[in-house]
Formats: C-alpha cells, sequence, structure tokens
C-alpha cells in the first residue's frame, strides 16, 4: 500500500511540469543578402504542436552590401508578439525597436528606417503562444539607396570652365 501511495504522489508531482511553457525558438535563418537591387523578402513561424504559454524568440539574419532603405513588418495569429527589433550582428546592440498597433484584434509591428549602412544585422520576433496552431508572418522590402550621378551637362560645364581657364593662362604668358 505504501509502495502504491509513493507512485501516486509522484505522478501528481510531476504533473505541472508536463504542463510548463517551454522555449521552442526556431534556430537562426537567413532573410536576404542585398547585393545591388531592391529586394523582398518574407518571414514567420507556424507552431503546429505548440501549446498555450510556449514563448519563443527567432532570430532572422541578413547582410547588406551598401546603404539600404529598410521597412518591415509582422503580424500575428494567436500569438502575444512581445517584441520585433533590428539588431546589429557585431555585438547584438538594438538598432531600431517595432512600433507596435493593434486593429481588429491583430497585433503587428513595424520597422522603417530610411538609411542602414552595409554589415550585418539580424531581425529579432518574440512572443508567447495563445492557443494550437498559432503563427506570425512578416514581410518588408530593402530598396537600395541610389547614389547621385552627374548630368552630361556638368561635365560639358566642367570642361568649358577648364577651357576658358587654359585660354586665359594662355593669354598671360603671350
Amino acid at each position: 500500500m505504501k509502495l502504491a501511495s509513493l507512485i501516486t504522489a509522484a505522478l501528481l508531482l510531476a504533473a505541472p511540469a508536463v504542463y510548463a511553457a517551454h522555449d521552442i525558438s526556431a534556430p537562426a535563418k537567413t532573410v536576404a543578402a542585398v547585393q545591388t537591387e531592391d529586394l523582398s523578402f518574407s518571414l514567420g513561424t507556424t507552431f503546429r504542436t505548440a501549446s498555450v504559454g510556449d514563448f519563443f524568440s527567432n532570430r532572422y539574419n541578413f547582410t547588406l552590401a551598401s546603404d539600404t532603405y529598410l521597412d518591415a513588418n509582422i503580424t500575428s495569429n494567436s500569438v502575444d508578439l512581445t517584441g520585433f527589433g533590428l539588431y546589429n550582428a557585431l555585438n547584438g546592440g538594438l538598432l531600431l525597436g517595432g512600433t507596435q498597433s493593434v486593429s481588429r484584434g491583430v497585433e503587428k509591428y513595424t520597422l522603417t528606417l530610411d538609411s542602414l549602412g552595409a554589415g550585418s544585422y539580424y531581425f529579432l520576433a518574440s512572443g508567447t503562444i495563445l492557443k494550437s496552431g498559432a503563427s506570425f508572418a512578416g514581410n518588408g522590402v530593402f530598396e537600395v539607396a541610389a547614389l547621385p550621378v552627374p548630368e552630361p551637362t556638368t561635365y560639358a560645364m566642367l570642361l568649358g570652365g577648364m577651357a576658358i581657364l587654359g585660354a586665359a593662362a594662355r593669354r598671360q604668358r603671350q
């Protein structure tokens, strides 16, 4: 009888551990490597086997080859998003936190940055599962900053000015 009581007590004590929240973070993924053109991207995860209360912090790496405009957002379905930010991959420092908004029960985070320099970065999306089958998805665009290109008339004016200076110098020598 004592053995049955001990087994029952052990099972009752172990039961809450089964229902404890678990870290269900996915391994880091690469979003995109921008070289010389504009690029749209998408990110997200569906948590098919997650339980209510499970939590995650998913990382999405990317590398930029030049200055870029960034516009990104994520929305959730049955996920309590607790954060969405842009981080420097070299030191892990937060560069820009997402702006949160809720409309008709849909939670959304938005990131917009006019000039993001060349380098390695990552997005970090974190949250807690509210019900089974929860998901979050996001998309955005990297737009390469256009460098100013001089007009042909600029070069013509430069050559014209040099010609005038050359003529003036020649005249002075005579």
